[in-house]
């Protein structure tokens, strides 16, 4: 057991007790509550990375009322969080009647050369999974296409931000017409022709 006495978190009760976990070098208060611990030196903890966790099944919906959800663990760093979403609801206008607001739901690696992947289950049978879009550190975003089965999966679109990158379209790009792309000398009949 550890007690830990904190006026300014907890200040109508500032004594509260929990357990060590080696897990982060972390305290769990009896409410709840994680503490990170340091040394005796007053140090930062070195904590190894280890992938001896439980898993906690929740066999029903899962309400959380806090704004921020932390998970995982960096290699080299277990004390910090690997992956965050936050959710902020802002004020746009609180003058306004009803006041306006804007919900914003953030998601965060801690690597600076980070990557964002989406996946399906190939099948219902099978454990293979086929890559449906994927953000990677350079920002470019790729979709890939459904192939049917035996079929080899392909980058269907790119898009590629960088001012030398190359967006690619694998099918045909249609724009409706009257739209706003304009094509300039390619849709004007040239002087002298005949219109079609």
């Amino acid at each position: 057991l550890v007690t830990l006495t904190d006026p300014v978190a907890h200040p109508s009760n500032p004594t509260s007790q929990g357990t060590l976990s080696s897990q982060r070098g972390s305290v769990r208060l009896r409410d709840g509550t994680v503490v990170f611990s340091g040394t005796d030196q007053g140090q930062q903890s070195v904590i190894q990375h280890t992938d001896d966790f439980k898993l906690q099944t929740i066999a029903a919906d899962l309400d959380i009322v806090g704004n921020n959800i932390s998970f995982g663990i960096l290699n080299g760093d277990a004390s910090l969080a690997a992956a965050l979403f936050q959710f902020a609801d802002v004020p746009d206008d609180p003058n306004a009647t009803p006041p306006i607001y804007t919900a914003t739901l953030r998601s965060a690696l801690s690597r600076p050369h980070a990557q964002w992947e989406w996946n399906r289950a190939a099948s219902e049978a099978a454990p293979d999974t086929l890559s449906v879009m994927k953000l990677d550190a350079t920002h470019k975003l790729t979709l890939y296409d459904s192939p049917a089965t035996g079929q080899t999966q392909n980058a269907g679109v790119v898009l590629d931000p960088k001012s030398d990158g190359v967006s690619t379209i694998r099918g045909v790009l249609r724009v409706r017409p009257g739209g706003d792309i304009d094509m300039g000398e390619f849709t004007a009949t040239p002087a002298g022709v005949p219109a079609p």
